[in-house]
């Protein structure tokens, strides 16, 4: 390969990766630094295509990135809509499936916003306990920074939670297999 085609290539994924960090307003990302920073925003009611686009957009950057950050940012709990719980760990559950795609990931930051501990605004975020990457940390930002610690009281009730809502998957789709062979007439 000569030199123009190196630096042809070169220019073309610097421009490739500039095109990629403008597709979404939650996603930040530093080429030199090998950073990404996703920031999941419940303050604001948005349409679900806007998160649909970020999930299509995050392997874009599966080879790119070594370092991440998913910050998750919550309204004041009592301003707070906690029927929408489901769709939130829904969506960070989509984010951390994508990102167990990425292969070169040495470093992942989990931080969550809130107003102040509410354990029922923070149960979507049990789905961060689907990722494969196990060295990551966990982080809540109240007032002052609390470290969750692992075997932390937190960190049990949002792991069960977690072994809860992937039990209740695999009963729901054995039961939908159970339905489909009954009316098949399988049984």
């Amino acid at each position: 390969m000569s030199d123009k085609q190196s630096t042809g290539s070169g220019r073309n994924s610097a421009n490739q990766a500039s095109s990629i960090n403008k597709n979404h307003q939650l996603l930040e990302y530093n080429s030199k630094e090998k950073f990404l920073r996703i920031t999941l925003d419940f303050m604001n009611d948005v349409s679900p295509i806007f998160f649909d686009r970020l999930i299509e957009t995050l392997p874009n950057y599966r080879n790119r990135v070594t370092s991440i950050t998913i910050r998750v940012i919550f309204k004041p709990k009592d301003k707070d809509d906690l029927n929408h719980t489901m769709t939130r760990h829904g969506i960070l559950e989509d984010v951390v499936d994508k990102l167990n795609n990425f292969q070169r990931l040495a470093r992942v930051r989990f931080v969550l916003n809130l107003d102040y501990l509410s354990l029922s605004q923070i149960e979507s975020a049990s789905a961060i306990y689907g990722l494969n990457f196990r060295s990551w940390t966990f982080d809540i930002l109240t007032d002052d920074v609390e470290h969750v610690q692992h075997d932390s009281a937190i960190d049990i009730l949002l792991r069960a939670h977690f072994g809860r809502n992937a039990l209740m998957k695999e009963l729901n789709k054995i039961k939908r297999m159970v339905s489909r062979s009954l009316a098949a007439g399988d049984f």
